[in-house]
């Protein structure tokens, strides 16, 4: 049989993954920056005829935030309070650093006050930093964990602010 996309990586995953939730709820949450403009779209559809819905996102439509000030509204948001599983692909796309920090916050608040478990997939040094994360690198054939030094946005950023100047000679 041909599959069209095989990615050994997903199947490896899976032996990586376990769920550590005292009492499992049935809620799961999938964030991918590309699909946000979307996802808050659609908020604003359901709080248009659910105007009660608005203060879960902060009181305000998303979309007349900025895109971090959006993201951020999100993530502080009444959905991200429910224990589950959270699936979160690049969350930092619109995070500046100091709002990535604020992010780790959220999450680390979020951990600590429900049973709530996050997968996230990510560049960003500050958020590998987050305290007590396991982290798993995908850049070999078998997916492995790695401390955070070993981390490659870790290891580019170290390097990046040692010489600055060395990245941009031709």
């Amino acid at each position: 049989m041909h599959t069209s996309h095989q990615n050994p990586y997903e199947t490896q995953l899976a032996r990586f993954i376990s769920l550590h939730l005292e009492s499992w709820r049935p809620y799961g949450f999938y964030f991918r920056a590309e699909a946000f403009f979307n996802f808050a779209s659609s908020l604003d559809d359901i709080i248009g005829d659910d105007p009660g819905r608005e203060g879960y996102y902060g009181g305000k439509s998303l979309n007349t935030l900025s895109h971090g000030e959006s993201f951020l509204a999100l993530f502080q948001s009444y959905c991200f309070q429910l224990d589950g599983l959270y699936l979160l692909d690049e969350p930092e796309a619109a995070l500046s650093p100091e709002n990535q920090v604020k992010f780790v916050r959220i999450l680390q608040k979020n951990i600590i006050n429900g049973n709530k478990q996050y997968i996230i997939a990510t560049l960003s040094p500050i958020i590998l930093a987050c305290p007590d994360a396991q982290i798993l690198s995908f850049d070999h054939e078998m997916v492995s964990p790695i401390s955070y030094e070993e981390s490659a946005p870790y290891r580019f950023y170290k390097n990046f602010f040692r010489k600055p100047q060395e990245f941009f000679v031709f």
